[in-house]
């Protein structure tokens, strides 16, 4: 018999995997939009680094076209500070990019441990949620 206010077993279970079932749900909801931010920063790194190029290309033929060699070229475009800002705006967008890739793969495993905990609890032997 079951008394006002008290839950049983049963009930407890049940609201345990209820929770680790929403918790799944949740991290799968974060996975995706970590990975829309992921296409977008990967957009927007690609965008960068064509801008970069272009601009080093730009210049580099008109640096040529007075004569002078590649290492002093280099040494010219390296040192401009448009093209350091530039570079810097792609090198930054490059890191946000690895960083939300490592998100990714850590949100992938926490969706999977918690997969795993509420298959061992509730599920059935080699069936998946």
């Amino acid at each position: 018999m079951q008394m006002e206010g008290h839950m049983t077993m049963q009930d407890m279970s049940s609201r345990k995997m209820d929770n680790l079932y929403l918790e799944v749900q949740d991290k799968i909801k974060g996975l995706y939009q970590a990975i829309r931010d992921y296409t977008s920063l990967g957009l927007r790194m690609n965008q960068a680094k064509a801008d970069y190029e272009i601009e080093y290309s730009k210049r580099y033929l008109i640096e040529r076209s007075k004569g002078r060699s590649n290492a002093e070229i280099d040494n010219t475009l390296d040192g401009n500070e448009e093209m350091a800002a530039l570079k810097q705006m792609y090198k930054n967008l490059e890191v946000q990019y690895a960083s939300q890739q490592e998100l990714i793969n850590a949100i992938k495993l926490d969706v999977r441990t918690t997969e795993n905990e509420l298959n061992r609890e509730y599920g059935v032997e080699g069936k998946q949620l």
